[in-house]
C-alpha cells in the first residue's frame, strides 16, 4: 500500500477542515450581523465541492481554448455536463433544516473573533494543524453558545412595509408573523421578503423557522410573496381567510405555485372562517371575524381582528384596509354601488359641494344604478 498518498490525502483533509473553521469564524459574525443564517453542513459541503469546482473550472478553460483554436472538444463538454449534474445533485440534497440563525450579535464580537482567530495562528503553541483545529472548534462552540443563550429577542417588534407595519411576535421559542395586508401592496413584495423580511426575522429572533404565519388580506402579490417566503424559510402553519368569488387568471397561477411549495414543504394551511384561538404556551392569540367585507378584484373575504397578550404586551391588529380612514364604501358589509346608503351619501355630497361635469357624470351613473 502506498502510504505517501494516504498521508497526502490526510494532510489535505486536515488543511481543509482548518480552512473551513477559519472562514466560519471570520464570516460568521458578519453573516449573523446581517441576518443571514449559517449552514451546519458547510464544512462537509466545501470539502465535497472543492474537487468539483476545480474540475468545473478546468474543463471550462479547456473548452474555451479548444473553441478558439478550433479543436474538437466534445469529450470535454460531456465531462462538464456530468460535473454540472453532480453540482445540481448535491445542491438538491440540501434542506432548510441545515440552516442555523443567530440574533444580532454585539458589535464587539465583530472585532473579537477575528482577533482571536489571528492570535491562534500567530501563537507558536497553537499554530500546528491539530492544535489550531481544536482551538478554532472550541472558539466556534463558544461563539454559537453565547449568541444562542445571551441575545434574547424582544417579544413584539414591527417591520415597516409599504407605509405600514408587519408584526413579529416571539414567545416560547416560536416566531409568529402577522401581515395585516401589506405584503400584497407592492409589486416588489417577493424581493422585499427575501432581502428584508427574512434577514430581519433572523436578526431579531435568531430563528430560521416561522411557527405561525397569519395573512389577513390575501391577493395575487401576497401569494407571490408567500411563495418566496416558503421557499427560503421554514414555515410550519399559514393562516389565511376563506374567500368567496372566482379568482382571476393571475391569482389562480400565483395560488397554484404557492400550493405546490406548500405541498413540497409539508406546510399546514388553515383557512379562517370562524373565531379561532392560537395557544402558545401560557399565552394566547384570538382571531375574530369582523362584519366588514374586503374586496380584492374578483374575490372577497371577511375582515379579521387579532387580539391577545404576549409576555404581558397587548396585541391589537386589524386588517390593513380597516385601519385607513375614509375608505371606499365597498369595504362595508353588503355595500355595493347600487346600495341605498351609498346613493344617499352621494346625494348629500352632490347637494353640499359643487362638482365638475366629469364628476357629475360619474355620480349620475351611480344614481342610474340605484
Amino acid at each position: 500500500m502506498d502510504y505517501s498518498k494516504l498521508n497526502r490525502a490526510a494532510h489535505w483533509l486536515v488543511r481543509s477542515i482548518q480552512l473551513q473553521l477559519y472562514l466560519t469564524l471570520i464570516s460568521g459574525p458578519i453573516l449573523a450581523y446581517w441576518g443571514l443564517p449559517i449552514s451546519v453542513a458547510s464544512p462537509i459541503g466545501n470539502i465535497l465541492f472543492h474537487p468539483l469546482l476545480t474540475a468545473f473550472l478546468f474543463l471550462s478553460s479547456l473548452i474555451f481554448f479548444c473553441q478558439i483554436l478550433h479543436i474538437p472538444h466534445q469529450f470535454f463538454v460531456y465531462g462538464l455536463t456530468k460535473t454540472s449534474h453532480a453540482f445540481h445533485y448535491f445542491l438538491g440534497l440540501g434542506t432548510q433544516c441545515w440552516l442555523m440563525g443567530f440574533a444580532k450579535p454585539p458589535l464587539w464580537i465583530l472585532f473579537a473573533l477575528p482577533l482571536s482567530t489571528a492570535f491562534i495562528f500567530c501563537c507558536k503553541k497553537t499554530r500546528t494543524p491539530f492544535a489550531s483545529i481544536g482551538c478554532l472548534l472550541g472558539l466556534s462552540v463558544m461563539f454559537g453558545t453565547y449568541l444562542k443563550y445571551t441575545c434574547k429577542p424582544v417579544p413584539i417588534t414591527t417591520i415597516t412595509c409599504n407605509r405600514g407595519h408587519i408584526n413579529i411576535l416571539y414567545v416560547n421559542n416560536q416566531t409568529i408573523v402577522i401581515d395585516p395586508g401589506l405584503l400584497g401592496a407592492n409589486i416588489s413584495s417577493a424581493s422585499w421578503v427575501e432581502f428584508t423580511l427574512i434577514p430581519t426575522i433572523v436578526t431579531l429572533t435568531g430563528q430560521t423557522t416561522i411557527s405561525h404565519l397569519i395573512v389577513l388580506q390575501p391577493s395575487q402579490l401576497t401569494f407571490e410573496a408567500l411563495r418566496a417566503l416558503c421557499t427560503t424559510c421554514m414555515v410550519q402553519k399559514i393562516y389565511m381567510p376563506l374567500w368567496r368569488g372566482k379568482m382571476s387568471a393571475g391569482q389562480r397561477r400565483a395560488y397554484a405555485k404557492l400550493m405546490e411549495i406548500i405541498r413540497i414543504n409539508n406546510i399546514e394551511i388553515i383557512r379562517l372562517s370562524h373565531e379561532m384561538d392560537i395557544e402558545i404556551g401560557l399565552d394566547k392569540l384570538t382571531i375574530t371575524p369582523q362584519p366588514q367585507t374586503i374586496y380584492s378584484k374578483e374575490i372577497n373575504y371577511q375582515a379579521w381582528h387579532i387580539s391577545g397578550a404576549i409576555k404581558g404586551h397587548l396585541v391589537d391588529i386589524s386588517s390593513q384596509k380597516l385601519l385607513k380612514k375614509n375608505r371606499s364604501q365597498k369595504i362595508r358589509a353588503g355595500d355595493n354601488p347600487s346600495s341605498p346608503a351609498l346613493c344617499q351619501n352621494l346625494a348629500v355630497k352632490r347637494l353640499i359641494s359643487p362638482v365638475t361635469n366629469r364628476t357629475s357624470t360619474a355620480i349620475d351613473r351611480t344614481f342610474e344604478a340605484c
